[in-house]
């Protein structure tokens, strides 16, 4: 920003050194810069609960990071506010993804390596996998799980896929049985496909029982989901019944 306010000085002192009357112009900017620093720094008088979460989003952005989103996703949690849910886990992968892109953090904080974005782990280990560099997409995406706690769900889940087109199925189903308390019905539709993935995977062994639960579990969780995959996975699951 410092170059813009650099110029904005250079334009105010060329506009009052060729003023007609310089004085009058001072005394105006003065004014106006008065009003504009006391309106900006007046209380709204009212909490604007989209505003608030808006600004939170853009700061937690660009800016420092400071957890603006916690006691907002904390509300939502106790208050059993599943699209509200559903929207800052949102806003959270879109923040991830935006950071991962982004300049360092100076002068915010100390510079240093820009943590990994989930959409851009994703399609890497999807990469690596189509030129049969299975183990590096593995490694690529426990990665990633790691160090990014909100999105393990759905990291975790294409590292299953991952496991089993490799011929590890039994490590894929230790993957997808590891995230299933973090499946509820704000999930997203990449966290709700590893209860169907593995309701799949226990028919595929022939537990009929620990089947039926999962996709049990599955429609329950993914009762309002408008996603198309999501929806053609609910549509096989009652064509088997």
């Amino acid at each position: 920003m410092l170059p813009v306010f650099v110029l904005l000085v250079l334009a105010v002192y060329i506009v009052f050194t060729n003023s007609r009357r310089p004085k009058r112009f001072l005394f105006g900017l003065i004014g106006a810069a008065v009003l504009t620093t006391a309106y900006l720094a007046t209380p709204t008088g009212f909490e604007d609960a989209e505003l608030a979460f808006r600004r939170a989003t853009i700061a937690e952005r660009f800016y420092v990071p400071a957890g603006r989103l916690d006691e907002m996703k904390i509300n939502a949690e106790v208050g059993h506010n599943t699209a509200a849910l559903q929207r800052i886990r949102q806003a959270e992968w879109m923040i991830a993804d935006a950071r991962a892109y982004a300049p360092n953090d100076w002068p915010y904080l100390a510079v240093s390596e820009l943590p990994p974005s989930p959409s851009g782990l994703m399609r890497q280990a999807a990469d690596l996998q189509r030129q049969g560099r299975s183990g590096e997409a593995v490694n690529l995406l426990r990665t990633g799980v790691d160090e990014l706690d909100f999105a393990r769900c759905e990291l975790t889940t294409n590292l299953a896929v991952i496991l089993y087109t490799s011929g590890d199925k039994e490590s894929a189903q230790n993957e997808l049985e590891s995230i299933q308390p973090l499946v509820d019905p704000a999930s997203t539709p990449e966290c709700l496909r590893s209860q169907y993935l593995l309701g799949t995977l226990h028919g595929e062994n022939g537990d009929t029982g620990r089947e039926r639960a999962a996709f049990q579990s599955f429609l329950t969780n993914s009762a309002n989901t408008k996603d198309p995959e999501i929806l053609s996975m609910r549509q096989r699951i009652t064509q088997q019944k």
